[in-house]
């Protein structure tokens, strides 16, 4: 019966030297660290070498990691704090390409009418949650695409919880307007 361990075995693992345990915490969390950090960066390139110095620093900052904190919303930690350092040094505006629509089609499927409408609305809604507000765009996709807590996401973020909650209702809210405005003009 092969379990998989949990963090802190692998974590104990790795600081005795063995580096399958990094190798199962970097298979287990790699996707989800990516595709958060390409949410903020919005390049491939970039995302995958971000994602890198992301586990490096992870490595060299292990004597850091207290067990009484959950590993994922340390990893997430990092994870901010070396894509904000990012942005912050290229000054750039976030920018995120819309997602790819993946749905299969089948006999029963919708029209093509129907289809293009909701691959327009999609890229609207990500081109809008790309345009929101740093503060509200980064506490939306840390919520989206990490399943963190919104307490875990406060203490990434080193603000109040209520903070944390302010800034996802007001995204919230401008999708929601966003929405609303579209299916008027519809």
């Amino acid at each position: 019966m092969n379990m998989q361990k949990n963090d802190s075995i692998l974590i104990e693992e790795y600081r005795r030297g063995d580096k399958n345990a990094f190798a199962e915490l970097f298979k287990k969390y790699k996707n989800t660290v990516y595709n958060f950090i390409f949410r903020l960066v919005g390049n491939p390139d970039i995302a995958e070498d971000l994602l890198e110095n992301t586990f490096i620093k992870m490595i060299k900052s292990l004597d850091k990691y207290k067990e009484r904190n959950k590993f994922k919303q340390w990893l997430f930690t990092i994870a901010n704090s070396v894509t904000m350092d990012y942005l912050r040094k290229k000054k750039r505006e976030y920018i995120v390409d819309p997602i790819e629509e993946w749905m299969e089609l089948s006999d029963d499927s919708p029209s093509p009418q129907f289809l293009l409408e909701q691959k327009e609305l999609t890229n609207l809604i990500e081109n809008k949650i790309s345009n929101l507000p740093p503060k509200q765009k980064q506490v939306f996709i840390m919520r989206q695409e990490s399943d963190l807590t919104f307490k875990e996401i406060a203490e990434i973020l080193e603000c109040p919880i209520s903070t944390v909650l302010s800034r996802m209702h007001n995204a919230v809210l401008n999708l929601r307007k966003f929405i609303r405005e579209y299916e008027y003009e519809m």
